[in-house]
């Protein structure tokens, strides 16, 4: 008997999975915990369309993620902190802060996924953020002064 899992099955599936089980395994278990449903036409078509969905959405993300990546590459956005004498900074620059600036700056709203090996910036001067998405790297600029 078909069905498909409402919820990861350790050794049997993951979340919309459809799998065959026994008639028995189905009705005496799986389907009365609400771990599973019977795979008919319907839900099995309402699933095809979910699953084509989320193709068609995880691709728009890859063309997004290159296309920024691209658009960023060796750019210089400027940030303006308060520094020391010695050109430390007040407060450190952290991540978001960097995202912020960098969507104000240039319009494109950079996923945090695309962005590698952040650390948070004590010191004033230029750090080279690096962006990756799968095999496609690149890496831009923020130019920290006062």
């Amino acid at each position: 008997m078909k069905v498909i899992l409402k919820q990861n099955v350790r050794k049997l599936g993951n979340k919309g999975d459809i799998v065959e089980v026994a008639e028995g395994y189905a009705y005496n278990s799986l389907i009365p915990q609400k771990i599973a449903e019977i795979a008919t036409k319907a839900i099995l078509s309402k699933v095809e369309g979910v699953a084509k969905a989320a193709k068609k959405a995880a691709e728009q993300e890859k063309i997004d993620s290159i296309r920024i990546i691209k658009e960023l590459d060796g750019k210089t956005i400027e940030l303006k902190k308060t520094v020391t004498q010695k050109g430390s900074l007040f407060s450190a620059v952290h991540l978001s802060e960097v995202l912020e600036v960098t969507e104000k700056e240039t319009g494109e709203k950079v996923p945090e996924e695309l962005i590698q090996n952040f650390k948070d910036i004590k010191n004033s001067g230029v750090v080279e953020v690096l962006l990756q998405f799968e095999k496609v790297k690149g890496s831009y600029f923020i130019n920290i002064h006062g």
